[in-house]
């Protein structure tokens, strides 16, 4: 993965420009037009998936939900894997913004808070994203964005030891991220993962 800077939480961005391109799109929306269109395919992707059950959601269900025709659907994304492909990176590019939010002035005194408050904002966000647990509980595996999360994973404990070192934080407080391969049922979308230690 190329070093890359995330984008703040509130930054409109296509998912997946942090790394290239869309990871499961056939090509990358040019245009203003065709990148709202993306955008309201992914909106109308999670909004069915918070309605619906994973496999009663089609492309043709999410192209009249997102008020396109199936054959602009098409143009960007070949299936509905592709298509929650790239919902879900778009969640992990958000997951780093909400991070860097979280950690913005004022910094508690305790690092223990400071971590804890980046886990609450993205909680939050996982809780009231539309259609994130129905696609996180029931969604299929999605393998091929492990690196993708590694790197965002990655992002977001550096973003961490950023503010801790730069607040002096004593070393031995510290902790090292170090990625772990995650088992199926602790993660559903199949990704591999950080943990501290």
């Amino acid at each position: 993965m190329p070093d890359t800077v995330h984008p703040s939480a509130d930054t409109p961005t296509v998912p997946g420009a942090l790394f290239g391109a869309l990871p499961g799109a056939l090509r990358a929306p040019q245009q203003q037009r065709s990148r709202e269109k993306v955008t309201r395919i992914l909106a109308a992707t999670a909004r069915l998936l918070e309605e619906r059950p994973y496999d009663e959601v089609g492309t043709k269900l999410i192209a009249a939900e997102a008020r396109v025709s199936v054959g602009v659907l098409y143009r960007f994304f070949p299936d509905k894997h592709a298509i929650v492909t790239a919902l879900v990176v778009e969640w992990l590019d958000r997951f780093v913004g909400i991070a860097r939010q979280a950690l913005a002035p004022p910094l508690p005194a305790d690092p223990r808070e400071l971590v804890a408050r980046v886990l609450r904002e993205e909680a939050d966000f996982r809780r009231e994203q539309p259609g994130f647990r129905r696609l996180w509980y029931d969604g299929p595996p999605l393998p091929r964005l492990r690196e993708y999360d590694e790197a965002t994973d990655l992002a977001v404990a550096e973003l961490i030891r950023k503010v801790l070192v730069g607040a002096g934080t004593p070393r031995r407080r510290l902790v090292r991220p170090r990625c772990l391969p995650r088992s199926a049922p602790a993660a559903p979308f199949g990704f591999g993962g950080c943990s501290a230690g």
